[in-house]
C-alpha cells in the first residue's frame, strides 16, 4: 500500500549509524554487481516467448516494456527529492547536472511507454546507468563531463534523426550549421561507451554492448574506425616483433641467395658442434638473466653515486686505489646497512616486471571488450560495407597475438569472430563498394600470407576468399542508404517527403539491378580487376615454388582452385614455370593437386580454351620429364603428377581441344619406362594404365578429325 511505502521512505531518510569506509565500498561493489546482473536479466522467461511480446525478451527490460536502470534510477531521485541525507552531498554543478539528467530520463521514459525510437532507448538506457553510478560513483569529476557529453549528444542525436519538435526555422538552421563544424553523435557516443568499456566493470560492458545495438545502425567510418584503433598494437614491445619478424625474413633471404643448399653431413656436424656449445651458452643466458632480472634499464651512474655515499670515507677515489685505513666492525656493520639500503633503493628504482604484466592484462581485456562492439556490428549491419574494413583489422590482431601468453584470450576470441562470423556472411554487402578500396585490403591480407604460421594460415585464406567473393558477387549500383549525416539533413522535410524520396531512390535501384545482372551473366567477375589480382596471385605462387625457406601455406591455392577457379586458370603458365624450377616434390604435388582439382570442374569459357591450348604442350612435356625423376626417387609419389596428368588428357579429349598439338609419345614412353620399374606398385601401374587408355581415345580422335579435314579439301 501507498502508507508502508511512505513509511519505509522515512525510515531511509536519516541512516541510524554512520557505515565503516569498508562497509560502505563493500556495499557500492556488491550494488554494482547486483545492477550489472540485473541489466542482463531477462524478464518472462517462456511466458513471455510464448505470449509474442518481443520487448521484454530483450535483457533489462521488464515486462512492461520498461527498464530495469531507468526504474530504480526513478526511484533513487525520488528519494533525493525527499531529502535523503547523502554521504556524499551534491555540488552546486553536480546538483544542475543531476536535475538535467533526470529531466530528460522522465522525458524518455514517458516516450517508452509509447513508440519511441531505438536512438531513444539507447540514450535512456545509457543516462539511467550514468544516473545511478552519479549517487555512489567515486569519480564524480569525470562523470560531470560525460554527462554534459551525453546531453549535447543527445541533442545532436534529436536533430539528426528529426526528433527535434515546435523550433523555430531559424533556431533550427542555426543547429544543422553548428553541427558541420563538430563531430557526429555517434562518434562522440562511440568515444564515451569505449571510455566506459576501459573501466573493469561488467555493468558499463552490459550496458554498452546494448546501447551500441541500438544504434549500430548509424556506424560510421570515422565511428568504427575509433573502435579499431583500440584493437591496433600499441606497446612498444609489439611493434619490436613485428620488425624482428621482417628482418629475419630478409636475413633468410640474403643467405639462400649467397649460401644456397648445404649437404646433409654439413648440417649435422653443425648441429653438433652447436649441441656441444649450448651448455655454456645456456649458462651465460642465465648469468645475463640473473644480472638484469627485473627488467627496465640500469643507470649505472646514478647507481655508483649511491654506492660512494653510502661508504663515506672507505670508498675509493679511483677505480685503481686502495684504501689502507682499516675499518672497525662497527664501522664495517654502518656500511653494510648503507649499502642494503643503496640496493634496496636501485631495486626500487626498476620497473617491477608484475606491474608490466598486470598493465598488459588490462590492455587484453579492454581490447576483448572492444571485440564486444565489433561483433555487435557484425551481426547487427552484416550487409553494410564497413564491415570490410575488419577483415585486415582482425588479422592484424590475430597476427600480433599468437606469440605471447597474456593475449591468448584475445588470440581464440578474435580468431572464433573472424572465421565464425566475418567469414561466413550470407548477407554480404554487394552494392556501394568501393572497388579500389576492397582490391588494397586484399592485398594487404596477401601479404599475410608471406609470413603466414600454423595459427594464421587459415584465418587470412579464409580472409582473402571473402573480399573475392564480394568482389566477383558486386554489382555497379547506387550505395547502400545510410542514416544521413548532419550535412545532408534538411530539418524543414516531413516524412512524407522523405518516405516519398525513398520509394524514388527503390525503384531506381530495381532498375539498375536488372542490367547490373544481365552484365553478371555475361561477364562473371563482377568489380573484380582480373588482371591485377593475377598478378599478385602470380608472385605468391612464385615465392611458394622457388624460395626455400616461403611460409606461403598451400592451403589457399587448393582453396582458391575449389572456389574461384577462373583466377587459378590465370596461373596456368605460372605454375608449369615454377614446377621447372622449384626441387622440392612436396611443393610440386601441391601443385599437381591444385591442377588436379581445377581440371575436375567444368567451366565454359572462350580464354579458357585459349589458356589451355597454349599451356597444354608445356604441361604435358613437364609431366614427360618429371615421371623418371619421380620414380627414381620413391615410387609413393608417383600418385599425385599420375592423376593430374590423367585429368590433363581427359580434358585435352574435348571438342573445343581436338586440333591441339601436343607429343603424345614421349609421354607414353615415360609411362611404359614407370610400369617397367620393378619397384613400382599396383596402384600406380592401374593409373598408368588409364592415362594410356585416355591417349588412345585421344589419338582415334585426332585422327578421325585429320580424316575429315582430307574429305573436306577433296
Amino acid at each position: 500500500s501507498t502508507s508502508q511505502h511512505t513509511k519505509q521512505q522515512q525510515q531511509c531518510v536519516e541512516p541510524l549509524d554512520v557505515l565503516d569506509e569498508s562497509v560502505h565500498t563493500g556495499c557500492c561493489e556488491r550494488l554494482q554487481s547486483a545492477l550489472s546482473e540485473v541489466c542482463c536479466f531477462v524478464a518472462g522467461g517462456s511466458n513471455a516467448a510464448s505470449s509474442g511480446v518481443e520487448r521484454s525478451l530483450q535483457p533489462g527490460v521488464m515486462e512492461g516494456g520498461r527498464f530495469f536502470l531507468t526504474a530504480l534510477l526513478r526511484f533513487a531521485s525520488h528519494l533525493v527529492k525527499e531529502n535523503v541525507t547523502m554521504l556524499q552531498p551534491f555540488s552546486d554543478q553536480e546538483s544542475n547536472s543531476w536535475g538535467a539528467l533526470t529531466e530528460i530520463v522522465e522525458e524518455l521514459d514517458a516516450k517508452q511507454q509509447g513508440d519511441s525510437t531505438p536512438e531513444e532507448s539507447a540514450f535512456l538506457l545509457l543516462f539511467s546507468a550514468v544516473g545511478l553510478y552519479f549517487l555512489y560513483g567515486s569519480e564524480r569529476d569525470k562523470l560531470l563531463q560525460n554527462v554534459e557529453e551525453l546531453r549535447a549528444c543527445y541533442q545532436e542525436m534529436r536533430l539528426a534523426c528529426g526528433l527535434a519538435k515546435n523550433r523555430k526555422k531559424k533556431q533550427r538552421r542555426r543547429e544543422t550549421v553548428s553541427l558541420l563544424d563538430s563531430p557526429g553523435w555517434i562518434d562522440v557516443l562511440t568515444d564515451v561507451l569505449l571510455g566506459f568499456l576501459s573501466q573493469a566493470s561488467q555493468l558499463w560492458r552490459s550496458v554498452s554492448g546494448q546501447v551500441f545495438r541500438l544504434v549500430c545502425s548509424h556506424v560510421t567510418s570515422s565511428s568504427l574506425q575509433l573502435i579499431t584503433q583500440v584493437l591496433q598494437p600499441q606497446s612498444k614491445e609489439e611493434l619490436m616483433d613485428k620488425e624482428e619478424e621482417e628482418e629475419g625474413e630478409k636475413e633468410r633471404e640474403g643467405k639462400e641467395e649467397e649460401e644456397g643448399e648445404k649437404d646433409e653431413k654439413e648440417e649435422e656436424q653443425s648441429n653438433e658442434s652447436a649441441s656441444s656449445g649450448s651448455g655454456e651458452s645456456e649458462d651465460d643466458g642465465s648469468e645475463d638473466e640473473v644480472e638484469g632480472g627485473g627488467g627496465g634499464e640500469i643507470d649505472l651512474a646514478a647507481f655508483r653515486a649511491d654506492v660512494k655515499k653510502a661508504l663515506g670515507l672507505a670508498a675509493m677515489d679511483s677505480e685503481g686505489e686502495e684504501s689502507d685505513e682499516p675499518l672497525d666492525d662497527d664501522a664495517m656493520m654502518e656500511v653494510d646497512d648503507a649499502l642494503a639500503a643503496a640496493f634496496k633503493l636501485h631495486l626500487n628504482r626498476r620497473p617491477p616486471k608484475k606491474q608490466k604484466k598486470e598493465e598488459e592484462k588490462i590492455v587484453v581485456h579492454f581490447k576483448l571488450r572492444a571485440l564486444d562492439l565489433v561483433e555487435i556490428f557484425i551481426r547487427r549491419q552484416p550487409s553494410n560495407p564497413l564491415v570490410l574494413s575488419l577483415v585486415p583489422v582482425l588479422l592484424k590482431v590475430i597476427h600480433y597475438s599468437q606469440n605471447k601468453k597474456l593475449y591468448s584470450p584475445l588470440l581464440e576470441r578474435a580468431t572464433h569472430l573472424f572465421k565464425g562470423r566475418l567469414c561466413h556472411l550470407k548477407d554480404y554487402p554487394r552494392k556501394g563498394l568501393d572497388a579500389s578500396l576492397i582490391h588494397s585490403q586484399l592485398q594487404e591480407c596477401l601479404q599475410y600470407l608471406h609470413k603466414a604460421t600454423a595459427v594464421t594460415a587459415p584465418p587470412v585464406t579464409q580472409g582473402c576468399m571473402l573480399l573475392l567473393k564480394v568482389l566477383r558477387g558486386a554489382t555497379q549500383g547506387p550505395p547502400v542508404p545510410h542514416p544521413p549525416t548532419p550535412s545532408t539533413i534538411s530539418p524543414l522535410t516531413t516524412r512524407a517527403g522523405r518516405k516519398r524520396r525513398r520509394e524514388r531512390e527503390e525503384e531506381e535501384e530495381e532498375e539498375k539491378d536488372d542490367k547490373d545482372s544481365q552484365d553478371n551473366k555475361q561477364k562473371d567477375t563482377g568489380l573484380l580487376d582480373v588482371a591485377m589480382v593475377t598478378a599478385w596471385l602470380s608472385e605468391l605462387l612464385m615465392s611458394y615454388l622457388t624460395k626455400k625457406n616461403s611460409s606461403v601455406p598451400p592451403l589457399f591455392f587448393l582453396t582458391l582452385a575449389e572456389r574461384f577457379p577462373l583466377l587459378v586458370w590465370q596461373l596456368l603458365d605460372i605454375s608449369i614455370e615454377g614446377l621447372s624450377k622449384t626441387s622440392s616434390q612436396f611443393r610440386k604435388n601441391q601443385v599437381y593437386d591444385m591442377l588436379t582439382l581445377l581440371l575436375s570442374q567444368r567451366i565454359d569459357s572462350e580464354t579458357i580454351g585459349e589458356i589451355f591450348s597454349q599451356c597444354l604442350p608445356g604441361l604435358l612435356k613437364h609431366v614427360q620429364q618429371a615421371l623418371p625423376d619421380v620414380c627414381q626417387k620413391s615410387t609413393k609419389l608417383l600418385r599425385p603428377i599420375l592423376k593430374m596428368t590423367l585429368k590433363v588428357v581427359g580434358f585435352s579429349c574435348r571438342e573445343e581441344f581436338k586440333d591441339a598439338i601436343c607429343d603424345t609419345e614421349g609421354l607414353v614412353q615415360a609411362l611404359e619406362v614407370v610400369m617397367d620399374t620393378k619397384s613400382s606398385s599396383m596402384e600406380a601401374v592401374r593409373e598408368c594404365e588409364k592415362v594410356l587408355s585416355a591417349l588412345q581415345k585421344r589419338m582415334s580422335i585426332k585422327e578421325s578429325v585429320v580424316q575429315k579435314k582430307r574429305k573436306k579439301k577433296n
